[in-house]
Parts: C-alpha cells; structure tokens; sequence
C-alpha cells in the first residue's frame, strides 16, 4: 500500500522589513497605481512610443486587472512573463528602484505587454496593488 504524502505549502521568505507581506486574497483583483511612476529616466521614457504601444499598454492593464494576485503571478506566470526582478542579478541595468524610505527592491515584480514588441512593466506588490515604477518599452533592465 502506498502511503500519500501531504505537502505543505510554504510561506515565501521576505527580506524587507520595512514592508510586510500581506496575506494575498483570492477574490480582489491587481489594481495599478502610478504614484511612483518614474518618467525621468531616459531608457524608460515612453513619450517616444506611438500609439499602438499605449493601445496594447491599456489593453493588458485591462487584462490582467481581471485577474487576481495569483493568477498573475503563478497561473499566467508563462504567458505574462511575470517574475520577480532580482536586482542583484548582472544583467540587469539597474540596481534598485530607488525609492527612498520603502524597501520595495525584495518585492519587485515585470510582465511582459506583448511578447518582445512592447517590453515590459516593472513594479511592486503592496497587497493586491501594483505600484508601477517604470514602463520599459524597449526591454532596457536586462542586458
């Protein structure tokens, strides 16, 4: 007779400790705020894009608003390209998000607009809401 084995699932180990996990609710949908969008950097800059970029930027903010925390992350994980930023990582252009005061650089998450056309949208969790920090419509944080 073959003895079944529970599994556990495990918390994920944060580093910050100024910014605590929450609990991730199931039912609330990702939301976006664009309180700490930078638009000062220049690999970044998005005014230059034209209109078919803003038109599928919207387009997959209106998607993945339908989704829960969750789905973004681990079930559409694949088809977003949504994966934490390791900014320790030597590819990445980047050291931090650079935002004084929020350890927010242990919770850094991207996902992809189109695949390679568009580049990608990087930011961080608080809860179900992704603060946007930077629209990176050539895919310049990684080498």
């Amino acid at each position: 007779m073959v003895k079944k084995l529970k599994i556990r699932p495990t918390e994920p180990q944060f580093k910050s400790k100024k910014i605590k996990p929450s609990k991730i609710d199931d039912t609330e949908r990702v939301s976006f705020n664009f309180r700490r969008l930078c638009i000062k950097r220049k690999k970044f800059d998005y005014k230059c894009c034209n209109q078919s970029y803003f038109s599928t930027l919207l387009d997959r903010l209106k998607n993945v608003s339908e989704m829960n925390r969750r789905e973004m992350t681990v079930m559409n994980k694949k088809s977003l390209k949504c994966h934490i930023i390791n900014f320790k990582d030597k590819n990445i252009t980047e050291s931090t998000f650079g935002i004084h005061g929020e350890d927010v650089d242990d919770d850094a998450w991207q996902f992809q607009l189109t695949s390679n056309k568009h580049g990608r949208v990087h930011g961080y969790f608080v809860g179900s809401t992704f603060y946007v920090v930077w629209f990176d419509p050539k895919h310049e944080l990684y080498k």
